[in-house]
């Protein structure tokens, strides 16, 4: 199985799309003519670096590999805990965490976003790789719930 570490390789949607077509389209092809598996990795983005976009990295990630047809994704740095990947909620406002702290919460963009956001976000990305959803450039998933 070929998987290609996604970390630090790219921090927007743009970015994304970009990786799509000159890595993921590639090595998928590769993949294909040799007989073996090929997950590829989204990222929810990281929150310190301001990735996360209210979803839109992740989404945009989770539509270009569907569209080339992934047959599994691995969902990386969902929430991070002393580099361990949880999947848990996350902290909705600044008030959420604790002062000085350094750590943004899920409304450093502008947009407030439930606790589980992010977690109904990978099901509905779930749903699209199952073709239980229409695959869509636009997020279907709610904010708030």
């Amino acid at each position: 199985m070929l998987s290609p570490w996604m970390v630090g390789r790219i921090g927007t949607a743009a970015d994304s799309d970009s990786f799509r077509q000159n890595v993921n389209q590639p090595d998928l092809a590769d993949c294909a003519a040799h007989g073996i598996d090929y997950q590829p990795c989204v990222l929810t983005g990281d929150l310190q670096e301001r990735q996360r976009a209210h979803g839109d990295f992740m989404w945009r990630q989770l539509y270009n590999m569907v569209g080339l047809g992934a047959q599994g994704i691995y969902i990386s740095m969902f929430d991070e805990f002393n580099e361990a990947n949880q999947i848990a909620n996350t902290a909705e406002t600044a008030a959420d965490v604790p002062a000085g702290s350094g750590i943004y919460a899920l409304d450093e963009d502008g947009t407030s976003c439930s606790a589980d956001y992010y977690l109904r976000l990978t099901g509905d990305g779930c749903r699209m790789l199952k073709g239980q959803i229409t695959l869509t450039p636009q997020l279907p998933t709610p904010v708030r719930v």
